[in-house]
C-alpha cells in the first residue's frame, strides 16, 4: 500500500501499487471522482468532442473563440459561418440566413438564402404563404 493524495481535495488515501498502475488519477471519494470527470471528460475536454453541438432550437452550433458574433459559450451558428465563407465577409447581426427546405441542420450553401434583415425575411415567408394558398397548399 502507498499513500497518495486525492487529485481534487488533496486528502491522503492508501492505494495498492497495482491500482495506481491501472488508475493513476486517484480520488478519495465518489464526490471527488465525479468532480474530476466533470472537469476532464465533458464538453470540449471530452476526447470525442468535435467542436459542434445542436442548440435547443435545432441549429448546429460550432465552437469559435475568435468569431466576432460568437455567443457567451463561444458558439456560432454553422449556417451563418457557411454563408460568411460563401460571400467572403462576416455577416451583420441584422442579416438573416434562411434554410430553403426548413431543415435547420441542412447547411449546404444551395439550401441557404441571405436576407438583409428580419423584415425582408418575413416578407419572403408571407409571399410563400400567398403562393401556396393560391394553389391550395398550406403548412
Amino acid at each position: 500500500m502507498v499513500k497518495v493524495k486525492c487529485i481534487i481535495c488533496k486528502k491522503e488515501v492508501n492505494r495498492d501499487n497495482n491500482q495506481l498502475l491501472i488508475y493513476p488519477n486517484t480520488c478519495c471519494s465518489k464526490e471527488c471522482k465525479s468532480k474530476f470527470f466533470s472537469k476532464t471528460m465533458s464538453g470540449k475536454n471530452h476526447p470525442r468532442y468535435k467542436g459542434k453541438r445542436i442548440s435547443s432550437d435545432g441549429y448546429m452550433l460550432v465552437y469559435s473563440r475568435t468569431h466576432p458574433n460568437r455567443d457567451s459559450e463561444n458558439m456560432v451558428r454553422e449556417h451563418r459561418l457557411i454563408m460568411e465563407k460563401h460571400i467572403g465577409r462576416n455577416l451583420k447581426k441584422t442579416e438573416v440566413v434562411h434554410h430553403e427546405n426548413r431543415n435547420r441542420l441542412d447547411n449546404r450553401i444551395e439550401n441557404l438564402r441571405l436576407f438583409k434583415n428580419h423584415s425582408e425575411h418575413l416578407k419572403y415567408h408571407t409571399s410563400l404563404t400567398k403562393i401556396k394558398g393560391k394553389i391550395g397548399i398550406f403548412e
